[in-house]
């Protein structure tokens, strides 16, 4: 499928990801779960565990990510068995990820749709320097973006998404190769995908202080 078409991806607060996208980690995360009760030492809150998940083994890395001048977005991907991790290091840069909310489990949709994003939320999400996100399994999602300066990013993920990715022998779909599912944005959806990085959207959400 081929369009002119563009879709412009709205830019939304840090704190709107937890509205059916994944989980906020950030300064405020061990005091909003905080219940764990390990005896040692009195001046520490114990944040309870995140929901990470995935098929073993689990492995961690980093990349880093360079600024780049198209802003498009070409692909979007998805895991069934993991709740896929970032974080930004270093503490001084943000990060953009474009997000949408699982299509998987909807029962509104056809089992065609349900193979891809609804570009209804399909959204745009700046997370402030020195934190993160959990994805929920499903979340469709692009990697990480720099807004200027290159970053280094920490992801939490599986073994089998890294190996499958690694073994493409070129940029080209994924549909189902060792959890992932990977599709070209203006293949299936005849739109060019685009963003920016001004905040559009705003939300009444709690905000992390």
């Amino acid at each position: 499928m081929c369009s002119n078409s563009t879709f412009a991806v709205p830019t939304c607060s840090y704190e709107e990801l937890e509205d059916g996208y994944g989980t906020i980690i950030g300064p405020m995360s061990a005091k909003k779960r905080e219940g764990l009760t390990i005896p040692f030492y009195k001046n520490i809150v114990e944040g309870k565990n995140f929901d990470f998940e995935c098929r073993p083994p689990v492995t961690c890395r980093a990349a880093e990510i360079h600024f780049k001048s198209n802003k498009e977005t070409l692909w979007l991907e998805r895991h069934m068995h993991l709740t896929q991790l970032f974080i930004g290091l270093g503490g001084k840069d943000p990060f953009m990820m474009v997000l949408g909310k699982p299509t998987h489990n909807r029962t509104d949709l056809n089992e065609e749709q349900r193979a891809l994003p609804d570009l209804n939320n399909v959204k745009a999400f700046i997370v402030p320097a020195g934190c993160g996100l959990i994805l929920h399994k499903g979340t469709w999602h692009d990697f990480p973006v720099s807004i200027g300066n290159s970053i280094t990013v920490l992801t939490f993920n599986s073994a089998e998404v890294v190996e499958a990715l690694a073994a493409m022998p070129a940029p080209g779909e994924m549909l189902g190769q060792g959890d992932v599912y990977k599709i070209n944005l203006p293949q299936r959806l005849g739109l060019t995908v685009t963003y920016n990085f001004e905040i559009t959207t705003t939300t009444n959400n709690e905000k992390e202080t």
